[in-house]
């Protein structure tokens, strides 16, 4: 019987650009957009210059391209930058049902690489997609597993689909991409010990590294392990339990013709993606019941309680956020900050002070209860409900979150999103030139007109 690696590196070996849907192809253009854009803003943060200054001590070579400042590194060390700029200031997209970041990793990985060998955009179209797809299939396995045991789902899921989006660029054999995928499994890591720390932010980036070094490992003949996610020692039993019953159907059931890929979720805040029900919902209070802050006396959020230690607790960090990186994991602050200012937004995070009165006193009035009907992680759910000091009451609850599959952003807005983002670094003309290539990626012939755009 063929191993779970085995029909994996099958799908990557014999998927072709015509084998894919319109449909999916649009979407992975738009997510590439996305991709590009957060990657623009995140180059001119303090973090972005350590990461680089890193990568460039590390070797010299001149084969990819860093996004927003134009320099050249080497291949892995392009990769490890920009999937660290694409998820540094968590606006990245999800896949919901999978718990994890997709094209911080895989995008990075295929552009360093593609870029490098001057593939065609239908022939990175194609990485790109079987490395999405493996990715959220992994995730949608391991159930949120991986984050609930304090491991980072996309640092342990991601590398995989890297490392298959570079073998198909590299054209590797079936055998190939079996060993790669083996190795790989040594290369997964990522934890959640945040702290007030930069960790987080390097793991997409070090997952793009390690698919590429998987890959090249599986490309000169190194030999994996070809149980790498079912084995007792595999990528799941040893981190998640080797008594644990995983649904291993999920990885390649329908591969090929059910597209998960289709469910990945824009991000339209710039927080971590289980906030945002619960910003939605404080937005669409103030504006519909006129809400003034002054007038709130407690506000109470229903929550699953498996994404409490990450958005909720400790509440004595979470009501005052000493950087942007807590506030964008505090359900109090943004909440808080919504419901005073009326928007959240990269400003709200980034350039404006975190320290206003008014929003962490009322930052300190958010708590939170368990949520019976959660559906987590099928769906990130949130209830809100103000109430104020008359007693008068108010509540809204947000079964599908805006930018999922359910509640999806239109393409008009992931356009403007970008335009946002990149403008914030590069010009408007050039922001609309990226924009034009990325519609017609499939036709251009190599990748030198997109990457000369990155500053």
């Amino acid at each position: 019987m063929p191993t779970l690696s085995e029909k994996l590196a099958k799908f990557a070996h014999e998927l072709s650009f015509k084998d894919i849907p319109k449909e999916v192809v649009e979407k992975i253009k738009l997510h590439l957009l996305d991709f590009l854009g957060i990657s623009f803003v995140s180059s001119k943060m303090e973090f972005a210059e350590v990461i680089y200054k890193t990568a460039a001590g590390l070797g010299d070579g001149r084969e990819s391209t860093i996004i927003g400042s134009g320099e050249k590194l080497p291949m892995v060390s392009a990769a490890l930058v920009n999937g660290t700029l694409a998820h540094g200031i968590d606006f990245d997209d999800t896949h919901i049902g999978a718990v994890l970041h997709v094209s911080a990793t895989i995008c990075s990985a295929g552009l360093a690489v593609g870029e490098a060998k001057k593939v065609s955009g239908a022939e990175l179209i194609e990485g790109l997609a079987i490395g999405m797809e493996t990715s959220i299939r992994l995730g949608l396995v391991a159930e949120g597993g991986f984050n609930d045991r304090g491991m980072h789902q996309t640092g342990m899921c991601t590398p995989f689909g890297a490392c298959l989006t570079v073998g198909k660029l590299l054209k590797l054999s079936r055998e190939k991409l079996e060993s790669s995928l083996g190795v790989c499994g040594t290369m997964a890591s990522g934890i959640l010990q945040i702290e007030s720390s930069w960790l987080k932010r390097i793991n997409p980036g070090w997952a793009a590294h390690s698919g590429i070094i998987s890959a090249y490992l599986g490309h000169h003949g190194f030999v994996g392990p070809r149980e790498v996610f079912e084995g007792v020692h595999g990528i799941f039993k040893s981190h998640l339990g080797a008594d644990k019953k995983f649904k291993f159907d999920l990885l390649t059931e329908n591969l090929g013709s059910k597209w998960e890929i289709l469910n990945i979720a824009i991000k339209p805040y710039p927080s971590c993606h289980y906030t945002h029900a619960f910003i939605d919902c404080a937005k669409y209070l103030k504006e519909d019941h006129s809400i003034k802050p002054q007038d709130i006396d407690r506000i109470e959020c229903k929550t699953t309680e498996r994404i409490v230690p990450i958005v909720f607790e400790p509440s004595d960090k979470k009501v005052k956020p000493q950087n942007p990186y807590e506030a964008q994991f505090s359900v109090q602050y943004l909440v808080a900050a919504m419901l005073y200012k009326g928007y959240v937004n990269l400003d709200t995070i980034y350039f404006e002070p975190l320290d206003n009165p008014q929003i962490l006193s009322l930052a300190k009035k958010v708590m939170w209860a368990p949520d019976p009907e959660s559906d987590y992680p099928i769906n990130f759910p949130g209830e809100l409900q103000v109430i104020l000091r008359d007693g008068k009451a108010f509540s809204k609850r947000e079964r599908f979150n805006r930018g999922g599959p359910r509640n999806p952003m239109s393409k008009d807005e992931i356009v403007d999103k970008f335009m946002g983002n990149a403008c914030r670094v590069i010009k408007k003309v050039q922001a609309k030139e990226i924009i034009q290539i990325i519609d017609e990626l499939e036709t251009v012939n190599d990748l030198s007109q997109l990457v000369k755009l990155y500053k």
